[in-house]
């Protein structure tokens, strides 16, 4: 799905991109420190990645 946030050769996201929004939220903060943007470039958009509402809201509209 997205290289760099699932296992290699996995078809799944990581599983911490689908649990609760606030630890979501956490986890995207602290990996966007550590590879600024690489979730961007990944094909979340820097909109999702600002608060949990705009994280689930995003997430939502992928199932839509």
């Amino acid at each position: 799905m997205k290289p760099g946030v699932h296992s290699p050769g996995s078809t799944s996201p990581a599983p911490w991109l689908l649990g609760d929004d606030t630890f979501v939220h956490a986890h995207n903060t602290a990996y966007e420190r550590v590879y600024p943007r690489a979730l961007e470039r990944l094909g979340t958009p820097h909109h999702a990645l600002s608060d949990e509402q705009a994280w689930s809201a995003w997430l939502h509209t992928l199932h839509t």
